[in-house]
This record gives C-alpha cells, sequence and structure tokens, in this order.
C-alpha cells in the first residue's frame, strides 16, 4: 500500500516473514548482549530504550536475520523505484531497538541515508504509532493561522497506524519521532539505512 503524504510517499507492507520464529531469535540476542546494549548511540533515545546495532553486534549473520532481510528486499527494491531513486538499494546498518514504558524517540531523521524502513517485530495493540513530520513544517509554521487552533501542532505531523508485522518503507529526509510506549509490554522494532549501490 502506497500513501501520498505531503510531498513524498511512504510504504507501509507486511512482508512475508515467519514473526514468531524472528522474535524468538531477536530476544534471545537482546539477553546475550543485554549489559552491553547503546541506551543511547544517536542522541534520540529516551527513557528505558535500548539498541543494538549490526556495526557493534555480528547478529545479521544469524539464519533468521538472512531469511527477514531477504523477504524485506522485494519490498525495499520496489518502493526505491517508486521513489525513482537511481542505483539499488544497499543496507547500511541495522539495529534492534527496544522501547520499554515511557520510553520515546525524539524528532530526528536519518540524513543523508536515502531510505529507511522499520519493521515492527512487537507491537501491542494500544501502543503508539510513529508519527512523520511534514518537511514543509519549517515553512508553514510562520504561515498566519487563527491562534484559536487547538490543533495547531498537529497540523505538521502525520501519524501511521502500524501494527505487529508492518515494515513501514520511507525517505531518510523525513523527521520522525515516536510518542511514549504506555503500555506494559515492551515494543521491539529493526530498523535498518539503505544507501546507495552502482
Amino acid at each position: 500500500m502506497i500513501k501520498y503524504l505531503f510531498p513524498t510517499k511512504v510504504s507501509i507492507v507486511k512482508p512475508n516473514i515467519d514473526i514468531v520464529r524472528l522474535q524468538t531469535a531477536v530476544k534471545e540476542i537482546c539477553k546475550i548482549y543485554n549489559n552491553s546494549s547503546l541506551t543511547d548511540a544517536y542522541g534520540c533515545l529516551r527513557g528505558n530504550s535500548k539498541l543494538w546495532s549490526s556495526e557493534t553486534y555480528d547478529f545479521l549473520s544469524h539464519e533468521i536475520f538472512q531469511e527477514f532481510n531477504r523477504a524485506i528486499q522485494v519490498e525495499i527494491d520496489s518502493f526505491w523505484k517508486e521513489l525513482n531513486y537511481s542505483g539499488s538499494p544497499s543496507p547500511l546498518f541495522t539495529a534492534i531497538v527496544e522501547y520499554k514504558h515511557n520510553s520515546y524517540v525524539d524528532i530526528h531523521s536519518h540524513a543523508p541515508v536515502p531510505l529507511v524502513s522499520i519493521f515492527y517485530l512487537q507491537k501491542t495493540k494500544g501502543s503508539d504509532n510513529i508519527m512523520l513530520v511534514d518537511p514543509n513544517a519549517d515553512i508553514l509554521h510562520y504561515q498566519p493561522h487563527g491562534l484559536a487552533l487547538t490543533s495547531y501542532s498537529d497540523w505538521f505531523n502525520q501519524e501511521l497506524q502500524v501494527e505487529e508485522g508492518d515494515l513501514v518503507l520511507f525517505p531518510g529526509y523525513l523527521k520522525h519521532k515516536i510518542k511514549p510506549t504506555m503500555t506494559q509490554e515492551d515494543r521491539i522494532v529493526i530498523t535498518t539505512n539503505f544507501g546507495v549501490s552502482y
């Protein structure tokens, strides 16, 4: 499903992957590296969040991750063409991010990375979604609007309704954030930055 948002496109798909097997493997990896996880490696994680990066940990060699990458590559290739990018998408690094109660992600982008994928490995119903920020927000904030409008700040955000097993793809320049996790069960995502190869 392709959605037209602001002056760009965002894709939400459900890749064919054994999610239960992947959940088991990822939780084992998190246990193994629990004491050496990076809690704020990129300056935007808040609260009791943990991050394991493929730059530091060799979890991508695990068979289930190779299956996962093959499963999402079809979607990555398709969306890359949809964005009219040249060359081919090439993974730069992957991170497992675990959000515990009341943890969240501040607004940020992955620029100059061309493409970002976020796979919702574990997400309970009722937990918060990803918020995308209109790239035109810096301009629109200064346009004359009625001061009585209480939802003014929400004009520049678009919340994507996602569920467990969803893969979200969007250009790396698109700013985004995640509101605090208010459920007691952890939310776990697998996010990958894609560069270009020729």
